[in-house]
């Protein structure tokens, strides 16, 4: 085989390997990576090491406030047994002076408003949260009704911790919603103002 010979069939080889790595390149593109998943058990204590909080030099840390991003499948253990588990796209954690978590808020990807609505009922159910008004929010949105504030709360502050069902804006034109699911510990201060309060009330009571 003479030189040319030589040469052409390299440049054939090269352009080959090419073509497959790029066709590679594209399936390996397509392909849809699997969620992080991320495990916080705060069913005993919600002190930031619970939440894998980072050192002062992440890029996600700002003091009392630590967020992050990305394609996340979030196990959240609380009190009493429950568990969130829900893939999410974003989580906001805030902390007070020293080391516990004061609250935590776990953003969901984006939703239709048929998704939104569904989510919302099944986590509100599961929760044990109020479902008030929550239908008449999904008819309205559904007629297409805009209002000053479009969105949808359902709050419990009654029960240890606190937690909230949202479903707020996401701006996008496609899925226009997304639900914040929250949740705000007491620390040890709070409860004992909550107990004397309960004392005085009971003390009231037995006066009357």
């Amino acid at each position: 085989m003479n030189l040319r010979w030589q040469v052409s069939l390299f440049g054939l080889l090269l352009l080959a390997g090419s073509g497959l790595s790029c066709e590679l390149t594209k399936m390996g593109a397509g392909k849809k990576q699997p969620p992080e998943e991320i495990v916080w058990d705060l069913s005993r204590s919600h002190r930031i090491q619970d939440v894998g909080w980072p050192a002062e030099t992440s890029k996600n840390f700002h003091r009392d406030f630590y967020w992050r991003e990305g394609d996340i499948l979030m196990t959240l253990k609380l009190p009493g047994g429950k568990v969130f588990k829900e893939r999410i796209r974003a989580f906001d954690c805030y902390r007070r002076e020293g080391e516990n978590v004061s609250s935590i808020k776990l953003q969901t990807h984006n939703k239709t408003v048929d998704e939104a609505y569904q989510d919302a009922k099944r986590l509100i159910a599961y929760w044990g949260l109020h479902e008030k008004d929550l239908d008449e929010w999904y008819r309205k949105r559904k007629m297409g009704e805009r209002e000053i504030s479009d969105t949808f709360d359902s709050i419990r502050n009654d029960i240890d911790p606190p937690l909230s069902v949202r479903i707020l804006h996401s701006f996008n034109d496609e899925k226009p919603w997304f639900i914040s699911f929250e949740v705000a510990f007491r620390d040890s201060s709070e409860e004992g103002t909550r107990d004397r309060e309960r004392e005085l009330q009971g003390g009231a009571s037995q006066d009357r």
